[in-house]
């Protein structure tokens, strides 16, 4: 590794360090630079800057936007948390999307057959079958 890009790693973990140090997780509220799943208070005396030798994080640190709207980068929308965590809430809040678009999708079908007005009401909806969204 060039020693500049090393230099330049090397200083964005102390800033990393020293800007993480006592916030924790938004979504399992775990100490941010603490090992995983560890509540206790962070594992290294307070980080100092200039001697740049900071280790790795235990885990990855990602910001998650609270109102979901990627261009709304407020600090008040801007919340910092493993990227185990965030993986898993938007995982989940998919999965539950998906579940609620093959109940409705399967709903309209039972109700066509029972009522065939129901499926021109069901085309201006443009209620799409599942497995064609969020792929």
């Amino acid at each position: 590794m060039r020693s500049d890009v090393k230099a330049e790693l090397q200083f964005g973990r102390e800033l990393a360090w020293k800007y993480l140090y006592y916030k924790t997780c938004y979504f399992c509220q775990c100490w941010l630079v603490n090992a995983p799943g560890e509540l206790g208070p962070p594992i290294v005396d307070q980080p100092t800057l200039g001697h740049r030798r900071h280790t790795q994080f235990p885990q990855e640190v990602t910001q998650h936007h609270i109102d979901e709207n990627r261009e709304n980068n407020t600090p008040g929308n801007i919340a910092d948390c493993h990227s185990s965590c965030h993986k898993s809430y938007h995982n989940k809040k998919r999965a539950a999307l998906r579940k609620e678009i093959i109940n409705r999708y399967e709903g309209q079908e039972t109700q066509n057959k029972e009522n065939p007005e129901a499926e021109k009401i069901a085309q201006t909806e443009e209620i799409q079958p599942p497995g064609s969204l969020l792929k």
